[in-house]
């Protein structure tokens, strides 16, 4: 048998510490065990042999002694006084654990199993994702090696956004015991609405008006999003495309209380054709005005 050097054999210096040795090991371990493919099974061997050894406080002592006086690692295994050499045909150890236990905990760490979470989707209008709702849902996941139908009541809250998330704990795939269950996600998506446009909690639409209300100056009735009737006051002389703001009139805040505000656009409109007589009418207004 050729000489051998543990230090070499691990890639490890002289003063390494045990856990520098024990990482080496861990290491070479996975990259030669014979299990795996391209895995050499003497190469493990030895590699084995250099852990038990310098991982051993009395037996690396008695190897850093030895090895003062020229002697090599083979030597020392199979005569120094004292020490009985190693038992490794089976890959087994007779120092209190198994070199295969190592080898399997070491691969398990990294590719543990792990069940998936389960990400659904549902949309919602507008006026539910400001009133809050709930849904009924159904469906499949993982239960062991079974496939089964998960019936679940969901709960959407007042003042959800679009693109948030509702998490359910432990409802996602539970195919490997072992390890924990994974979960069930909601992305919720708020369609499109005909009238009011949302930016966080406040709402934002448009109301037309004419010429001469604009001058005048009206009252004008519309709906909120919960279909309520609400009067819009125009002030007189109102310039186009100005703001007005209706306090706590918009969404309802998520997980506290309160209300965004509604924000409407005046927007003035302007007659492309009138009759000779309207026309009449507003010559004489204008000649008023000035």
């Amino acid at each position: 048998m050729s000489n051998i050097d543990y230090y070499k054999t691990l890639g490890v210096s002289e003063s390494a510490s045990e856990s520098e040795i024990k990482k080496a090991f861990h290491k070479l371990a996975y990259q030669y065990h014979p299990d795996r493919p391209g895995g050499n099974e003497q190469k493990f061997k030895e590699i084995n042999e250099a852990y038990q050894v310098l991982t051993d406080k009395k037996a690396k002592n008695q190897y850093d002694t030895y090895r003062q006086y020229g002697g090599s690692g083979s030597n020392f295994n199979s005569g120094f006084d004292g020490f009985s050499g190693f038992q490794n045909t089976d890959f087994g150890s007779d120092f209190g654990f198994n070199i295969n236990d190592i080898f399997t905990e070491f691969f398990n760490q990294r590719y543990r199993q792990k069940n998936e979470d389960i990400e659904l989707g549902f949309d919602i209008s507008l006026e539910e994702s400001s009133s809050g709702l709930t849904k009924d849902i159904s469906y499949k996941r993982f239960d062991g090696n079974r496939v089964v139908i998960e019936n679940l009541n969901i709960k959407v809250p007042s003042g959800i956004k679009n693109n948030d998330t509702i998490k359910f704990a432990n409802k996602g795939q539970n195919k490997f015991k072992d390890v924990p269950t994974g979960n069930l996600l909601i992305h919720i998506r708020i369609k499109p609405h005909k009238v009011f446009e949302r930016r966080g909690d406040d709402l934002f639409t448009k109301l037309e008006i004419n010429s001469l209300q604009a001058i005048l100056g009206v009252d004008k009735e519309i709906k909120d999003l919960d279909g309520k009737e609400i009067l819009v006051h125009i002030p007189k002389g109102i310039d186009p495309n100005t703001i007005l703001k209706l306090k706590e009139k918009g969404i309802k805040h998520l997980h506290q209380s309160g209300t965004g505000d509604l924000y409407i656009t005046v927007i003035i409109k302007t007659p492309k054709r009138i009759n000779h007589k309207t026309e009449e009418i507003l010559k004489n207004l204008e000649k008023e005005l000035d």
